[in-house]
């Protein structure tokens, strides 16, 4: 392209490169902006996932009170919160270092230095900071996947937590490409990604324990039962019986039995009813059971009757084969 040898057409060609460039610099102002917006986002976003882990947490621990077969898991989740906060912990330091390192922040509440990017290239690759997180997203997703027993749920999480490369060796290379020239604007919502990263992974792991303690806290004992209509038999009688599969909670200490008003200790999960033979006839008995739920102290009663039979000559009972 030749240069115009008029002056009028002269000045009208640098005026339009001038309005291109200042075109162009009102896009990068707000492209960086929309990386700003996105921080933002991803702040609520995390702030509202911490919100859901406390009252997970919370619950399960609630349960493992009520239930202390479920004590485990409330252990688990200990370790889980512990790596976690030491992460944010760490994360939130590491990010007031990196916006500090960018002249910190105008009236606005933003970065000064927002289009620099040989800032994030000299602190996260030339000081190593960016190895440093590697290593400390990596160690913490190993904390939190030495919390998970089962191959199948840590094949799962495993998965959703490989965020960064498994080669320890790599470290550097990954901080390289990931912040090499990358403008400030950018690189401050990529940090608070790699926030929301173990966040949502404890999420999921506080998801999965609290599943598995609403099976384990119903049952965990089973016992076959057979109910007779009749206590005993005389000869030519045929005997029937209910015959069924029982289920019960052999740590259940939330129950309390009551025959004819009488208290029945309760052991296992169990109480044993006895009654000596005195005479002969058929008594019925009252039965009560009442039931506290752990969680919010309400007592469900329920009530039932049953029959026992005695005689005075043991020649007129058969056992049943």
């Amino acid at each position: 392209m030749s240069i115009p040898k008029e002056p009028r057409q002269l000045m009208v060609n640098l005026m339009y490169l001038v309005l291109t460039a200042l075109l162009a610099l009102n896009v990068s102002a707000e492209v960086l902006q929309a990386f700003l917006k996105m921080d933002d986002s991803l702040t609520e976003s995390s702030n509202l996932a911490g919100n859901t882990n406390q009252r997970m947490a919370a619950a399960i621990a609630q349960h493992a009170e009520a239930y202390p077969q479920l004590q485990p898991f409330q252990e688990k989740v200990e370790q889980i919160q512990l790596a976690a906060d030491d992460f944010y912990k760490y994360m939130d330091k590491l990010k007031l270092e990196f916006i500090e390192a960018a002249g910190g922040l105008d009236e606005t509440a933003a970065p000064k230095d927002l289009r620099n990017k040989d800032i994030p290239t000299n602190f996260f690759v030339n000081q190593n900071k960016g190895a440093e997180l590697w290593n400390e997203f990596r160690n913490t997703r190993n904390r939190l996947l030495e919390q998970i027993e089962d191959p199948e749920d840590k094949a799962l999480l495993d998965k959703n937590l490989a965020k960064l490369p498994d080669d320890p060796d790599e470290g550097t290379t990954w901080s390289t490409n990931t912040f090499r020239q990358l403008p400030v604007a950018a690189a401050i919502p990529l940090l608070t990604k790699y926030k929301n990263d173990i966040k949502t992974a404890e999420t999921a792991m506080l998801n999965l324990f609290f599943e598995k303690m609403n099976v384990q806290d119903k049952v965990d004992a089973y016992e076959p039962v057979i109910v007779a209509e009749q206590s005993y038999l005389t000869q030519g009688q045929t005997y029937q019986g209910n015959i069924f599969l029982a289920s019960y909670n052999s740590a259940a200490d939330n129950i309390l039995v009551r025959v004819d008003g009488q208290s029945i200790p309760v052991e296992n999960g169990r109480a044993i009813f006895t009654r000596s033979v005195s005479g002969s006839g058929t008594k019925e008995h009252q039965l009560e059971i009442d039931l506290k739920n752990p969680l919010t102290g309400e007592i469900q009663t329920f009530k039932n009757h049953f029959l026992t039979r005695s005689a005075k000559n043991p020649s007129r009972f058969q056992q049943p084969g």
